[in-house]
């Protein structure tokens, strides 16, 4: 296989669309038996893969012009936790289509087609595969990854398949000029167009084996008679047939590509969009390592979470990541971007309410959210820095629902914020049961550190405190409250002028007052003197479970103490790792 088409991937031709004649031809007849030539080529090679791909309960189809062939395969995506299906961008009623362009006239499959011309990755309700193109294909956040890595892993790996399928070949004219490939498959529409059931490719094969490959005996002696057709049918099914061991499968190019694709949507939140580095730890959602560069494609390329589908299903959690980032390029110490600080908050200042945007989403009578945004502020900027605010979050947040909200909190903006991967979980559950348990306690930050916190989780601050280093916290949530200075959110947010925000973290018991180990300190213990406070020094021994927004107007009830919050919390952090793992 010949190189692809390097320009293909640049952002300019994103679109991945290719031109074709408009005069289709008529590729693979299968019922144009020549009776001078028996012998099976890749044309039937590729109808068997499609038919091997739809039995596995995928969709597969081709379409040949006269300089392209089109070759597509599609698997539904309902396998994936909906958790992961939102990090990925991923629509959950719409299958994956991946789709390779072949060049030459006339175009074969595989080897003998020296050019893949493109290869392209969308998602798609389109069931119909055999037209070539897709109506209503769009991209998704891994879009450009996926093309990307599946280019990389062809180039390695297409001559091992080459050989693989030419084996196959190879063994179907074998099997041929036992039983007539073209002979089966004519049997089992003949029998389809009789009315007549239970004819399969695998009854069809010992029909004709019995039948010496004589097509009118067949019909005569086995279609038409109940009792012999009753007979074969039950007898083929219990034998054991070539198609229904796992070595014939081995061969599929498209399975082995779909089964691909799979595996790094699966594994997409262990390396970069955009370079493939892999990130020290794994994370929450697929995003980009810290390289300049590939935050410039990213946001480039529109990678990771699908923006549009964020503003309309999840509009509080939208408004508060433009609040947190607004705040941090206007106020934060630690606010890191690919733009200059002085650019995110001015373009932010001009962000209509969420509200507006689902309505512009929803409306298809109106121009894309890029578009609209661009007409309402001049530049295109808006849009940009906006997916990058959404996109770059690496926690995992949804909102409590009514019966799951705790009332002494005072609000109505409660979330479960879940900023540890399944790795970094199971480590501190493993130092829970080695210590003597855990419980909660309460972490309050100005709005402008939550940008960072949600892509790097809570750290100890390293620089001075009045105790020391640490992450600090408190059982009592009107402590924690008093310590959080009254934050400006971005001028159109939900919440008002200003935001006040409060994590709820889950902090392993180690150690005690007496015994300190100098990982989890509390008030007055003989590493923490004079602190009233917890004082979490090691942050491996703390998780961020809930997240609480207050407005002007609203603070939590007094007496708000998180022990006496533990059950229904601990019901809570459970049901939330079920749905999202």
């Amino acid at each position: 296989m010949s190189d692809v088409d390097e320009d293909y991937y640049d952002e300019d031709q994103s679109d991945g669309e290719y031109d074709v004649e408009d005069d289709e031809i008529n590729y693979f007849d299968e019922d144009d038996d020549n009776a001078d030539d028996d012998t099976l080529r890749e044309q039937d090679l590729l109808l068997e893969e499609m038919a091997l791909v739809k039995n596995r309960g995928y969709n597969a189809g081709y379409i040949r012009h006269e300089v392209t062939l089109s070759v597509q395969a599609s698997f539904p995506v309902s396998g994936f936790a909906q958790s992961h299906l939102r990090a990925c961008g991923l629509d959950p009623e719409r299958s994956v289509v991946v789709q390779l362009v072949f060049n030459q006239t006339p175009p074969v499959y595989l080897s003998a087609c020296p050019q893949l011309k493109e290869i392209t990755i969308r998602q798609s309700k389109d069931t119909n595969l055999d037209k070539g193109t897709l109506d209503d294909s769009v991209p998704f956040g891994l879009w450009w990854t996926l093309q990307q890595r599946l280019y990389e892993w062809l180039r390695r790996e297409w001559d091992a398949m080459d050989t693989a399928a030419k084996g196959e070949l190879a063994r179907m004219n074998e099997r041929n000029k036992e039983v007539k490939y073209r002979l089966v498959k004519k049997l089992v529409q003949n029998a389809t167009d009789m009315g007549i059931t239970g004819i399969t490719e695998k009854v069809a094969y010992h029909i004709l084996k019995r039948c010496n490959n004589q097509m009118e005996n067949a019909q005569e002696q086995y279609l038409l008679d109940d009792v012999r057709r009753k007979e074969v049918i039950t007898a083929a099914n219990k034998a054991v047939w070539f198609k229904d061991t796992h070595e014939y499968s081995n061969w599929s190019v498209l399975l082995k590509i779909i089964g691909f694709l799979w595996d790094k949507i699966l594994h997409c939140t262990e390396t970069c969009l955009v370079c493939g580095v892999g990130h020290p730890l794994p994370l929450l959602k697929p995003v980009v390592c810290g390289q300049k560069l590939c935050n410039y494609q990213a946001i480039e390329l529109k990678l990771g979470v699908n923006l549009e589908n964020e503003i309309t299903q999840y509009p509080e959690i939208v408004d508060f990541f433009i609040c947190a980032a607004y705040s941090g390029a206007v106020f934060g110490k630690h606010f890191e971007c690919p733009f200059e600080k002085e650019q995110v908050s001015k373009a932010l200042q001009k962000c209509p309410e969420v509200a507006t945007m689902a309505q512009v989403i929803k409306d298809t009578s109106k121009p894309s959210l890029q578009v609209y945004l661009k007409e309402l502020t001049g530049e295109d900027h808006l849009y940009n820095v906006l997916h990058w605010v959404v996109s770059t979050n690496r926690s995992h947040l949804s909102m409590l629902s009514k019966n799951e909200q705790i009332d002494e909190m005072g609000t109505q903006y409660q979330f479960i914020l879940n900023s540890t991967p399944p790795e970094s979980e199971e480590a501190f559950q493993r130092l829970k049961r080695e210590c003597k348990g855990s419980f909660y306690a309460f972490h309050g930050s100005p709005l402008g550190n939550w940008h960072s916190i949600l892509r790097d989780g809570l750290k100890p601050k390293n620089y001075t405190t009045a105790y020391g280093p640490g992450i600090y916290m408190a059982t009592n949530a009107n402590t924690s409250f008093s310590y959080m200075k009254q934050a400006q959110a971005f001028p159109n947010s939900r919440f008002g002028k200003h935001l006040r925000v409060m994590a709820l973290c889950e902090v392993a018991d180690h150690g005690s007052k007496k015994e300190c180990k100098k990982t989890v300190h509390r008030p007055q213990c003989t590493c923490n003197k004079g602190s009233p406070h917890y004082r979490v020094e090691a942050e491996e021994y703390t998780v961020t479970r809930l997240l609480f927004l207050w407005n002007e107007s609203s603070e939590p009830k007094n007496g708000c103490e998180s022990a006496k919050l533990k059950e229904k919390v601990d019901k809570i952090v459970a049901g939330s790792w079920n749905k999202t793992h």
